[in-house]
């Protein structure tokens, strides 16, 4: 692989901008609309609002800045911005941080339930609970993979269409 890409496949500096700013604010109003918290409120607006504030504070603009930020600047030289490089790279912002705060979280821990199966016993993690691990890592990755694939379409979508060649036969 070559030590540095041409700088005409980097986006400009305004599109980066935009996607780092676009992409988490839209992935937070997307999960606080399917599920918004604040119960107690009648006013379903109300509850996304507050859920998006939430989500958006505490969760997105951290890890933006904390992670997504520095693996852009890790990454930008290395490889092409691809659909599927950008998604990777937001399942890996997400999933890494909720990988540290689950294994942290299980020293806490000396037993716990849910739906009928024990998840930690003896500050042990059952097979039930490595299995909830999982479901709820791919749930998150998931949603880390949409964010980085908005990421892309803000940034990047339309300087790889312009830059790849012709076909010469």
């Amino acid at each position: 692989m070559a030590d540095s890409l041409p700088l005409t496949c980097r986006p400009p500096l305004w599109r980066i901008i935009m996607a780092f700013v676009c992409a988490p604010t839209i992935t937070a109003i997307g999960l606080a609309c399917i599920g918004p918290l604040y119960a107690g409120l009648p006013d379903w607006g109300d509850r996304v609002w507050r859920t998006f504030l939430v989500f958006w504070i505490v969760g997105a603009l951290p890890l933006t800045v904390v992670f997504g930020i520095p693996l852009y600047f890790v990454l930008r030289s290395r490889v092409l911005p691809t659909i599927w490089y950008c998604s990777a790279a937001g399942a890996a912002v997400l999933v890494f941080p909720w990988v540290l705060l689950t294994l942290w979280t299980l020293t806490f821990l000396s037993e716990e339930e849910a739906g009928g199966h024990v998840l930690v016993l003896n500050g042990y993690r059952t097979f039930w609970g490595w299995l909830y691990l999982l479901q709820s890592l791919g749930e998150v990755a998931l949603v880390g993979g949409i964010a980085g694939v908005i990421f892309w379409v803000i940034a990047a979508a339309k300087i790889l269409r312009r830059e790849q060649p012709a076909n010469s036969a």
